[in-house]
């Protein structure tokens, strides 16, 4: 091995571990968010695991199984939000066992393997959501593996299919609908060119993961369209997009899951015209499938939004996984040809990992709402803080031992309340004396357009304590900004006490 490729080598393991600890450190100090709280919502212990199966996972619009793996991690962490970020690190070691393992057994491909891990480790995907308590990041990290698998085993012609890859499409096909589809988009041309090179083996192992994943998932869709309507009115958490914004936005959401580095897109435009650095027959046949199968598969998704909005960036890890590979597949060779471009290639990547973990670190999320609840009762000890509970329109068909008991909502609060010690009273229509009164209730984003205005946000706050509120504690109320709107800190003062009414809780 030359001295260059060692350096290589060396400069991308660099990156890799510099980016563990970067995200690891995201994840020990952001603050936590809505989804995190709803995922810690349906990760109750309190509620058996058959009842979480039948009436409360169905609840949600994303399947069970990431939930279910976060069940079975709580028993051997504790329940702080950063121990249950921490099951990510599964499907990390998962990831980085399939790279040290395909690179041992076929060092052929470390050019590939090498440009998969740059690209993989540096981007927006990887340091967003890692230190998220959601699925996508192992959804993420399934996809890399799968489409890294099935381009090896595409390239050497193999006869049986990767273990890694099996497991990497069963993750796929059951944590999320959208990641489903663009795998079956891929899979599709991969298992028609497997047909015809006579590879079944190769055919009839993804079928069974398929048709495994699909079976397990079916009692599951049942569940979940006969209770999801009549606990949540509508999913409108995504805007509206027409087909050209929504291009535009996918475009830009793959900018950063590629780490906006300019420098490798640059060179993936200059090497169609170096000869020498062309990929090969093979590899750009390959490349043509799964930029195909991405086209064809976002058309349908475009397809799909008209009538639904879709577009928000984590359903498209799987899209933006087909890029990263693609770019891999084209300039990872020439990465160990051309010391100085991989050198800009390389820094690149280590700016924007950098400065994306210290972001991610820095951001306090709602943590920002709790500490202006409690910067409040600071100032005034005999604050009295009321927990409010949001809950749709329908809100009587909902079964109240699991409704009210741990919603989303009152997770989210109490959570937040616990790192400040702030004591929550019970919902009850509150008048200030010598001290604030503060009505706090973690809203759902489906509110987010009905509370455009203050005076809106106190009505409904008046409403859900059954108009209770006097006429002038209404006069004296300020709505408290708060992270992305998710919270609505109500501060009912009295006269003699005058709130700036834009704290900042962001």
């Amino acid at each position: 091995m030359r001295g260059e490729e060692r350096l290589w080598y060396f400069a991308v393991t660099g990156l890799v571990l510099f980016a563990i600890g970067g995200v690891l450190a995201a994840a020990f100090y952001r603050g936590g968010w809505w989804d995190e709280y709803a995922t810690i919502y349906f990760t109750n212990y309190s509620i058996p695991l058959g009842a979480a199966w039948t009436k409360l996972w169905p609840t949600d619009t994303n399947p069970p199984f990431f939930y279910f793996i976060a069940r079975l991690w709580l028993d051997l962490t504790g329940p702080a939000l950063f121990e249950r970020r921490l099951v990510n690190a599964v499907a990390l070691a998962f990831l980085l066992a399939w790279l040290i393992s395909a690179a041992r057994r076929r060092p052929w491909h470390r050019p590939f393997l090498s440009g998969l891990a740059l690209f993989a480790f540096s981007g927006h995907f990887f340091i967003w959501y890692f230190p998220e308590y959601r699925g996508y990041f192992w959804q993420y990290c399934a996809a890399i593996v799968f489409l890294g698998s099935a381009s090896i085993g595409y390239l050497d012609r193999d006869d049986d299919p990767d273990v890694f890859q099996m497991i990497a499409l069963f993750v796929l096909i059951t944590f999320h609908e959208m990641t489903a589809i663009y795998t079956a988009f891929i899979l599709l041309p991969l298992l028609a060119v497997e047909v015809y090179r006579r590879s079944y083996r190769r055919v009839i192992w993804p079928i069974l993961v398929v048709s495994f994943g699909f079976l397990l998932l079916l009692p599951f869709i049942w569940l979940q369209s006969h209770q999801f309507k009549s606990i949540v009115t509508q999913v409108s958490w995504i805007l509206p997009t027409a087909p050209i914004t929504a291009i535009r936005e996918i475009a830009a959401f793959l900018f950063d899951d590629i780490g906006r580095n300019r420098t490798a897109c640059f060179a993936a435009c200059l090497i169609p015209f170096i000869p020498a650095c062309r990929p090969d027959r093979p590899t750009a046949s390959l490349m043509l499938i799964i930029a195909g199968a991405a086209c064809a598969s976002t058309i349908f998704v475009l397809i799909l939004n008209h009538h639904h909005p879709l577009v928000v960036e984590r359903y498209f890890c799987f899209l933006a996984v087909e890029l990263i590979v693609f770019l891999a597949l084209l300039i990872g060779p020439s990465l160990l040809s051309q010391p100085l471009f991989a050198a800009l290639v390389i820094g690149s990547a280590a700016i924007y990992l950098g400065h994306g973990c210290t972001a991610m670190a820095r951001d306090g999320r709602m943590l920002g709402d709790a500490r202006t609840v409690a910067r409040i009762v600071s100032q005034c000890p005999a604050t009295r803080v009321h927990a409010l509970i949001w809950l749709p329109a329908n809100s009587g068909s909902v079964d109240p031992t699991y409704r009210l008991s741990i919603g989303e909502d009152q997770v989210a609060v109490k959570s937040l309340a616990a790192i400040y010690h702030i004591k929550l009273l019970p919902v009850v229509p509150d008048d200030p004396s010598t001290c604030p009164v503060i009505y706090w209730a973690a809203l759902r984003t489906t509110a987010i357009e009905q509370y455009e205005h203050d005076d809106d946000a106190i009505r409904a706050v008046d409403d859900a304590l059954g108009g209770g509120l006097s006429k002038t504690a209404l006069a004296h109320a300020k709505l408290v900004d708060t992270y992305l709107h998710m919270s609505s800190i109500l501060v009912v003062a009295p006269a003699a006490i005058r709130l700036s009414e834009r704290n900042g809780g962001g």
